[in-house]
């Protein structure tokens, strides 16, 4: 069974209500940093400019693998789509690819090819890139939510994919009957497999079996809503609550 959704729900505000902490090895990423800043701080010779480098490339690296492997990013629809890490960080809007590429590029540069490393001004600013880059990400290296729903006045719309699940592309929607149709329409998306049920019984179904506590506040609806719960047909709008996903962290 197939239902369609409006896309008015995408324009209501996320919620993010529940987190778990990441391991402590989040952190890590600083120590090359500083020990970078330690070199840029006092050294103008070849030698430490490139350990600078080196350090602020150890730094990018392993933050990043340490999102991928949190966020088991190999198994979102991102990484199925462009089958690489760094392009999926930045579909996810989670990198800026330019600078950081910027970055390997030197690094590979003087470490490979031994020509002179770029001038100590030079090597600070990527130094700053880098803490900056560390600290946008710091909060979801830290934190880890179950995922979004979101809501305007009597309806919501909760987003079930999160790293536990690895990424199941399924919503559950307590919408009133305007927001959806049986038929396809121009500015709704499509939902397959569903279940459908009316707001009360789906309500006391969670009450009997209390698994997720924003699942039951999504259901505080009026009373002529109803519950739909199914997978995402559409890849871009996958792709935007995996957006969402990240950007509500």
């Amino acid at each position: 069974m197939t239902m369609f959704i409006s896309n008015v729900v995408l324009s209501w505000k996320p919620v993010v209500e529940s987190f778990s902490y990441a391991s402590e090895d989040w952190e890590h990423s600083y120590s090359f940093f500083c020990h970078s800043e330690k070199l840029l701080s006092y050294a103008t010779e070849n030698h430490f400019l490139i350990d600078a480098i080196s350090n602020l490339k150890r730094a990018v690296d392993h933050r990043i693998k340490h999102i991928a492997k949190t966020y088991k990013l190999k198994k979102t629809a991102c990484y199925a789509l462009k089958k690489n890490i760094w392009d999926t960080l930045a579909e996810l809007e989670l990198i800026k690819p330019v600078m950081l590429g910027k970055l390997i590029e030197i690094r590979n540069t003087v470490e490979h090819k031994f020509t002179d490393p770029p001038s100590q001004a030079r090597c600070i600013e990527l130094s700053e890139f880098v803490w900056y880059f560390l600290r946008s990400t710091d909060s979801i290296s830290k934190l880890v939510s179950e995922g979004p729903y979101l809501e305007d006045s009597n309806n919501s719309i909760y987003y079930n994919g999160n790293p536990a699940n690895e990424w199941k592309s399924i919503v559950t929607a307590d919408l009133s009957n305007k927001l959806i149709s049986t038929c396809p329409k121009a500015d709704y998306f499509e939902v397959s497999e569903i279940t459908v049920q009316a707001r009360n019984e789906y309500q006391q179904e969670k009450l009997k079996d209390i698994a997720s506590i924003k699942e039951i506040k999504a259901t505080t609806s009026h009373e002529n809503n109803i519950v739909i719960t199914g997978q995402l047909k559409d890849r871009n709008i996958e792709l935007w609550f995996l957006r969402l996903y990240f950007r509500a962290n």
